[in-house]
């Protein structure tokens, strides 16, 4: 071939790039490289963020779930503990713990054992089989000293000789006068939150915690060990604690304890100084999908250089896909597990106006009393009480228009029975960023008992508000700081003569004369949390004029202010009355010992005589009083007398119109007889004339 021939032979074999299928090869195979990098990259971005969310949602319908189960057992406890309280301060300790054995033995599976303490802290009733240990009651008397209103909860401790994680709830008992009378006291087995925990299926590092708002882990259950006492994790805490409003918060948590990260929800209990907590292992969520990371990438690499390897690539997309799939099923699962056997209503709905439930659980079936079928047919609208429908349609619309993603409150259910029952209602929106797949998560549990527990209290301190106004004897409150009266009763207006604004206007001090001011009042505070005092003094009405007084006081909290309860007693009349008694008893004893008689007192209901010491010295005996019988003084009496004698005095019985003058004879302490002339009248007779004492 000439050179020329051949140097064109070469040219027409250099093809353009595009057309060189080996360079379009290349090329293909770089950007299907390319694309299979950035798809894997996104689909483990999606991934992760799905898995992710819904270990977050997981994590917090969970803490939900433990927060309401919590809630209701702690304000099932606390309104024993107050019934049993309001019951002992009214009625006596005995009497509050036969109430209380009746009330728990009327609710089966009560999860505690209670304890009534006396202010000492002995036991003095217990409602199961259960030892307290010294540092255990120690704990709770000191604590009652600072009662705040709600109770005192201790972290879980480990009993030894049961065996038993015990988490103890007291209540100080307090007498009318504010002392302290004794401790009511429940023990809540803390392994019911290591069943609870393995109901969950959290898995490898799980965690599920109980804190108090100092920061103290009252119990713990990590890798299926419950522990308790120790201090929550301070960067963890801290997040927590700033959470004012917001009853749950999701955070991301790596646990000093153990330095695992996890996927956390908190929730704080209503009412009471906890807070919940239920933790999801971030490797268990999503360490699976960031273990592929680097082999997807890998296998993309090695897809630019191998065309071939494409196909095997695909495969293993697919195949990863498939497990991907497979994975969220069994979540989903796992899901389903808990959401039916959850402690609490759990259901699901669409979001309108009249909301239809999409899934119920069987806790929430039982809860209103209708079967799964019957409420997938109802709108929560019907479930609702007339009068309340029109808050119901409030809540729905401003769900409906974005104005709200979750909420949470009290409201009313009437069940397929009719009765209308109380629940805590928490509903939060769960879905996608297409608000077309948006639906309704609600959880309910039924409060009506705690609802009950509340208006009995509510009726005993009306009750107690009705007293203080009734009292016929002055009665205040005043600051044990500002010595301010804070509020009266009408009886000491009427006994002061101070008008209602006057009377606040005034200081205790005010009341008192110059010498006796500041004699009750410590500027330091040191009596605040002293008992009952009982002071007598005198008192200065608005007219200047002074009268003696008895006045009973005790400490009280009143928010965050210490006050003071006094109730006043005009001692004048009684003074005068005494001081009459007293001369009278002592011109009567001048009259007895001046005439050598003896003083007889015949209780005729119980036949006690009392005999003065002049009686002892006419049997020729030393001076001494007598204490005997009717029936033994009579055996006295000589034979011939004795029928004489019971005659007059059945006469005095009947008529009394006229006094007992009778002439016996008596055996002395030598054995002689002696004559004793005896004179008597009734002083005492019951309202239908019958004497009483002679």
């Amino acid at each position: 071939m000439p050179v020329a021939g051949f140097e064109r032979g070469l040219t027409r074999r250099r093809l353009p790039f595009f057309q060189n299928p080996v360079s379009v090869l290349m090329l293909g195979v770089f950007l299907l490289g390319i694309v299979i990098i950035v798809m894997t990259e996104v689909t483990i971005r999606d991934q992760t963020d799905a898995a992710t969310r819904t270990a977050e949602l997981r994590a917090n319908t969970l803490s939900i779930s433990m927060r309401d189960q919590i809630g209701i057992e702690i304000a099932a406890l606390d309104s024993t503990l107050r019934i049993a309280s309001v019951v002992a301060r009214q009625d006596g300790l005995d009497v509050a713990a036969v109430r209380v054995a009746r009330m728990i033995a009327a609710r089966a599976g009560t999860p505690a054992v209670f304890f009534l303490l006396d202010a000492r802290g002995k036991e003095l009733w217990k409602s199961g089989a259960f030892t307290l240990d010294p540092a255990t009651v120690s704990e709770h008397m000191a604590a009652s000293s600072n009662y705040t209103g709600t109770p005192y909860i201790s972290a879980a401790r480990h009993h030894a000789d049961s065996g038993v994680w015990g988490m103890y709830l007291s209540l100080p008992v307090l007498d009318a006068n504010g002392t302290l009378m004794g401790l009511a006291l429940a023990v809540l087995d803390a392994a019911r939150f290591q069943q609870s925990y393995n109901s969950m299926n959290l898995g490898l590092g799980g965690l599920l915690q109980l804190i108090r708002n100092d920061g103290t882990v009252m119990a713990q259950i990590a890798q299926g060990d419950l522990s308790a006492g120790a201090t929550a994790d301070a960067a963890i805490w801290s997040q927590i604690a700033t959470q004012a409003g917001r009853p749950c918060k999701n955070i991301v948590t790596a646990g000093s304890a153990d330095s695992s990260r996890r996927i956390s929800s908190f929730c704080n209990i209503e009412s009471y100084p906890l807070v919940v907590g239920v933790g999801i292992s971030h490797a268990a969520a999503v360490g699976y999908l960031e273990a592929d990371v680097w082999r997807d990438r890998a296998v993309a690499i090695l897809l630019i250089a191998i065309l071939a390897v494409g196909a095997m690539v695909l495969r293993l997309l697919l195949a990863r896909q498939r497990r991907t799939e497979a994975d969220l099923r069994h979540s989903e699962a796992r899901f389903r597990a808990v959401f039916e056997q959850a402690s609490v209503g759990i259901g699901v709905r669409e979001i309108s106006m009249a909301p239809r439930w999409i899934g119920v659980n069987r806790k929430l079936c039982e809860i209103l009393g209708y079967s799964e079928s019957e409420l997938l047919q109802m709108t929560t609208v019907e479930l609702t009480p007339e009068e309340d429908r029109s808050e119901t349609q409030d809540y729905n619309v401003k769900l409906r228009s974005g104005e709200l993603r979750s909420y949470t409150r009290q409201k009313r259910y009437r069940r397929k029975d009719g009765r209308i029952i109380w629940v805590d209602l928490s509903v939060a929106i769960v879905g996608g960023a297409d608000s077309e797949s948006h639906y309704l998560v609600s959880v309910v549990h039924d409060i009506s008992d705690a609802v009950a527990a509340r208006e009995l209290l509510k009726e005993s301190e009306e009750r107690y508000r009705q007293i203080f106004a009734l009292t016929p004897l002055p009665m205040f409150l005043r600051s044990e700081t500002t010595r301010q009266f804070l509020d009266l009763n009408n009886a000491c207006l009427e006994t002061y003569g101070y008008t209602r604004d006057e009377f606040l206007s005034l200081t205790v001090a005010d009341l008192q004369v110059p010498e006796e001011r500041g004699d009750d009042f410590d500027p330091a505070g040191a009596r605040a949390g002293s008992v009952v005092e009982r002071l007598k003094k005198k008192h200065v009405r608005k007219g200047g004029e002074l009268f003696d007084v008895e006045i009973y006081s005790y400490p009280a909290t009143l928010g965050a202010e210490q006050v003071r309860l006094t109730l006043v007693r005009d001692m004048t009349e009684q003074i005068r009355t005494e001081q009459q008694l007293r001369d009278s008893e002592r011109r009567i004893a001048l009259a007895l010992a001046a005439s050598g008689g003896a003083l007889f007192d015949w209780d005729v209901v119980t036949a006690e005589v009392y005999l003065s010491e002049s009686w002892n010295v006419m049997l020729g005996g030393e001076s001494r009083e007598t204490h005997t019988t009717f029936p033994e003084l009579t055996r006295l009496l000589h034979p011939d007398d004795q029928e004489e004698q019971r005659a007059a005095v059945v006469r005095l019985l009947k008529t009394g119109s006229a006094p007992l003058l009778t002439e016996y004879r008596v055996r002395n302490l030598r054995g002689d007889w002696i004559w004793i002339e005896s004179r008597g009248s009734v002083t005492e007779r019951s309202k239908d004339g019958r004497a009483l004492r002679i």
